[in-house]
């Protein structure tokens, strides 16, 4: 072994380790997670690897033509769906999320701010949020928390948890390369999927940040034309 490398990501409850070791030019190790067996994986040189696509191209809507629905719970117990007249000739602002990931308690400001700015030119933002737990009392009172926190005054509804079987029927029925908390789909009054961006650098990224918050503001005008 010439070099060894040892990374470390806890997101307050998952923790990952990646042990890495060198031996001329490939690297080898073993992934470490708080859910799985440990995985023993080889890199090597790609001549032939291309940079992952934009967060804006990654995850795609399977038939462009059909409405993007939803349905969940809301924090008092409502039961709330895409298709109920409150979201009516709305243009939505649909936030695939949970209260687990940190990434989206960075994006929640810049949401607010957008139903804030554009609430009253026909925007609606709406959270819907998968959980660890499938326990609704659970996530309604994690989703209090959240809206407290952040001052949100857009639905949040709790959609379950995020077990295969659930987010295969909820999601990835209609999402084509779901993978990313939080994705947020951007639909016009219509009813139609405009864009969807897959994850969100917080404000630690700088620029990156900056450039995320003109993006959502820019389709966000889009749809309220």
């Amino acid at each position: 072994m010439q070099a060894g490398v040892q990374l470390n990501r806890f997101t307050g409850w998952q923790a990952t380790v990646v042990v890495l070791e060198q031996s001329g030019g490939a690297w080898s190790g073993k992934l470490y997670t708080h859910s799985d067996k440990p995985r023993a994986f080889t890199l090597r040189p790609g001549a032939d690897l291309e940079l992952a696509p934009p967060p804006d191209l990654q995850t795609r809507i399977k038939n462009p033509a059909a409405a993007f629905t939803f349905e969940g719970v809301s924090i008092s117990g409502d039961t709330v769906r895409s298709t109920d007249e409150r979201f009516r000739g709305k243009a939505l602002v649909v936030d695939i999320m949970g209260t687990w990931c940190h990434n989206c308690l960075d994006e929640a400001p810049l949401l607010q701010q957008l139903q804030e700015q554009y609430g009253k030119e026909g925007l609606q933002v709406v959270g819907i949020s998968f959980e660890i737990s499938d326990d609704r009392e659970l996530g309604q009172k994690n989703l209090k928390l959240y809206r407290d926190r952040f001052g949100i005054t857009f639905p949040l509804l709790f959609c379950g948890s995020m077990d295969d079987a659930n987010l295969n029927n909820r999601l990835k029925s209609q999402l084509d390369n779901f993978f990313a908390y939080p994705t947020t789909l951007f639909i016009s009054k219509e009813g139609k999927v405009q864009a969807i961006h897959s994850g969100f650098k917080g404000p630690g990224s700088g620029e990156e940040f900056q450039s995320q918050v003109q993006e959502f503001h820019g389709l966000a005008k889009q749809l309220v034309r």
